[in-house]
């Protein structure tokens, strides 16, 4: 019974840090407020890039950097409109930034990846923390049928 009542408490703490580091990354990757406006100019060049009109889309990404909206979604939206366009050096300045406002973002970093942009040392220690977390995870879930065999 104590047996039980330690692997009860091992597993809720495990839960509870594994939460709470989740907790912190999503408020960490919560996108800067912004206007109604350059919501829906978000949305518009949203739009434009899904109907494959990436001059429309890029015009509409740097109205919003003209506009003084410093938000990681915008850049990354416009690096990936940039690629689209075959604009490949445009492409990695606005990962770059992207990168710059939240390096958390782990599509930021996949996408950079993918797009050959070196990653810092801190990026890659945060990915490896990820891929640590997942693990901790799956252990935790496994640790009852590891143990009865």
């Amino acid at each position: 019974m104590a047996r039980m009542n330690k692997r009860i408490v091992f597993v809720l703490g495990a839960l509870l840090l594994v939460g709470a580091g989740l907790f912190i990354a999503w408020q960490l990757a919560l996108p800067t407020r912004v206007s109604n406006a350059d919501a829906e100019t978000f949305a518009r060049a949203n739009q434009a890039y899904e109907k494959e009109n990436y001059q429309a889309a890029a015009n509409l990404y740097q109205q919003l950097i003209s506009n003084g909206v410093e938000n990681a979604e915008v850049f990354y939206n416009l690096g990936v409109t940039y690629t689209a366009m075959g604009n490949a050096n445009q492409a990695e300045e606005m990962y770059a930034r992207a990168r710059e406002l939240n390096p958390r973002a782990t599509q930021i970093a996949q996408t950079a990846n993918a797009a050959r942009i070196p990653l810092t040392q801190n990026e890659m220690a945060l990915l490896a923390f990820a891929a640590i977390e997942v693990c901790a995870i799956v252990f935790v879930l496994m640790r009852p049928r590891i143990l009865k065999t």
